[in-house]
């Protein structure tokens, strides 16, 4: 049987999807591209698919085929489906995903590594801000990243292209800056604050990563905030020239987690020779 085609933009289920993308919902999100819904699909449940009638890739067709189940798969006339693709991409395909909350209380603590590295990320404002740190966080092998106080929804879907889809495999969770704190110091996990100044703090270089260890990176306007700038842990510093206040925070979270990677690769592999 062929999927129903959508010809009006003032379909029902065009103008819903619409409002979602416009205003978002707790209750489901969109994701557009076949790279980015492929990623989705093993752990999220697809609640429907929308895609050009006439102009969409082999992989999308591939993707229809599997998971387009007739009445939850809808094909558009081209004018239609330009009214709910955010960017232009020769996929043709938009996916609609049921949302998840992500409590700490998931985090899967036995799979951590050890010891742990983890990166949280307070109230980045800029959804591709936020992208760029969760793609770096897998690409380093963060064993979670815990977004805290955030106001912009991390399946926005600016968040999920400049994650490249990444936000679908991390080992994410969302919760308040106390939450945050409260449950690292539980779990015996050092905190580092990506915000200090020369001479006063560390370089962050100098830092031992191979203990536990969580960074904490602020917003791009404000910094972390004062729950954080209070507490007595160390503070790092990305020395850079005096013509220069600051870095971009998902350039700085680049810096600092490949700096954390490079130390704990050298550790494992000393580990393999003495053992040799």
């Amino acid at each position: 049987m062929p999927h129903t085609l959508i010809t009006s933009v003032a379909n029902p289920k065009i103008k819903a999807l619409v409002r979602l993308l416009k205003k978002g919902s707790d209750s489901a999100f969109t994701v557009e591209g076949v790279r980015e819904i492929s990623q989705a699909l093993p752990n999220w449940g697809l609640l429907e698919l929308y895609f050009h009638q006439q102009r969409r890739s082999a992989d999308a067709d591939a993707i229809i085929t599997k998971h387009g189940k007739v009445g939850k798969a809808f094909a558009l006339a081209p004018h239609v489906f330009s009214k709910i693709a955010i960017r232009a991409n020769k996929d043709g395909i938009v996916a609609v995903f049921a949302y998840r909350r992500l409590p700490l209380a998931g985090l899967a603590l036995t799979s951590f590594s050890k010891p742990p590295l983890l990166c949280v990320c307070q109230e980045l404002q800029k959804p591709g801000n936020l992208g760029a740190m969760m793609r770096t966080a897998v690409a380093v092998g963060c064993d979670a990243l815990i977004v805290v106080d955030q106001s912009m929804s991390i399946y926005n879907p600016n968040v999920i292209r400049a994650s490249l889809g990444h936000v679908f495999n991390a080992p994410l969770a969302l919760a308040s800056s106390a939450e945050a704190y409260d449950w690292l110091c539980a779990n015996n996990i050092n905190i580092v604050l990506a915000d200090g100044l020369p001479p006063h703090h560390m370089s962050y270089t100098a830092y031992d990563f191979r203990q536990a260890t969580a960074i904490v990176f602020g917003s791009e306007a404000e910094g972390l905030s004062d729950f954080w700038r209070k507490l007595n842990v160390t503070r790092l510093y990305i020395p850079m020239r005096p013509q220069v206040s600051s870095l971009n925070v998902s350039v700085c979270g680049g810096i600092i987690l490949y700096e954390a990677w490079r130390q704990r690769s050298l550790a494992a592999s000393d580990t393999k020779l003495d053992q040799q």
